[in-house]
């Protein structure tokens, strides 16, 4: 658990990612990797191999309760990531152990890739019916409309992602679009970070005096913090590469906790400047 000024996150983590991301981002190959010496032990093993995680953020501000990036789910078809088909997880189990489904106020996506959406919903009787019943559940309005445009150049696995995660809750009445720069509660707003997907934000955490940034995919992997040239698979990978460069140059030697959607623990730490980079401490 991490706490920001007198706000509380916690990590939920719902399934490892590390040889997937290290075949996402063609360049950190182990070679490469090793010689990011300070990716050695939490995010990197002595190998080269990346580490890496699907994980949930439980946040807790005052008495508001919000679910930050769902992960995958149980029973999902993913053929395109096959570590992530029909997962059997403990998942809710866990989360439950913060606060119930019920209890949730907001849940928030960075953006409606299949790995960040997952848990929106629930298989109930063969139909897909919301997992927090009584949350709002926010999506930008950019990723919305566009992944309701069917985007072809688009994975099937997000794509089916967005039929079985998305639109129950929508048509469920509980969904609503905000633009990228929304301020949900005092201590929530959002930050666009486009690139990964054409309307990806971040989510700002401020309290007491201090922050914290969670990234979701516009950071992949802390490689890409050393790195920031380091594309994936993204829709517009020269605008991700430049939203990535922009929220580094911004939160560095700040004092701000970077938070990665798919960071292996610790998942928070602060970001610095090191030469033409950056490194987290």
């Amino acid at each position: 658990m991490v706490k920001v000024g007198n706000v509380k996150i916690t990590a939920v983590v719902e399934a490892g990612l590390g040889g997937v991301i290290q075949e996402l981002i063609p360049k950190a190959t182990p070679e490469a990797i090793k010689e990011i010496a300070w990716l050695y032990p939490h995010h990197a093993d002595e190998n080269g191999q990346l580490k890496a995680q699907v994980q949930t953020f439980l946040v807790e501000a005052g008495d508001q309760k919000i679910v930050i990036d769902p992960g995958v789910g149980n029973g999902r078809r993913r053929p395109e990531f096959p570590t992530l088909t029909n997962l059997q997880t403990s998942f809710i189990v866990r989360l439950s152990q913060t606060f119930k489904p019920g209890d949730v106020d907001f849940v928030i996506c960075t953006h409606l890739h299949c790995d960040h959406v997952g848990w929106n919903t629930t298989l109930v009787d063969g139909k897909w019916m919301p997992t927090f019943p009584n949350a709002e559940y926010i999506f930008c309005e950019d990723e919305f409309n566009y992944w309701n445009s069917r985007p072809t150049k688009e994975l099937p696995d997000d794509r089916a992602g967005f039929d079985e995660s998305v639109l129950p809750v929508c048509d469920a009445g509980l969904s609503r679009l905000v633009p990228s720069n929304h301020k949900l509660l005092k201590e929530i707003s959002l930050i666009p970070t486009p690139g990964h997907t054409p309307g990806h934000v971040g989510v700002i955490i401020e309290s007491a005096g201090q922050r914290a940034v969670i990234v979701g995919d516009a950071v992949h992997h802390p490689c890409q913090i050393a790195h920031p040239d380091w594309s994936t698979v993204d829709t517009n990978s020269e605008r991700a590469n430049l939203t990535r460069r922009q929220l580094l140059e911004q939160f560095a030697d700040t004092g701000t906790l970077l938070i990665g959607a798919h960071f292996a623990r610790p998942e928070a730490s602060r970001l610095e400047r090191d030469g033409l980079g950056f490194k987290l401490t």
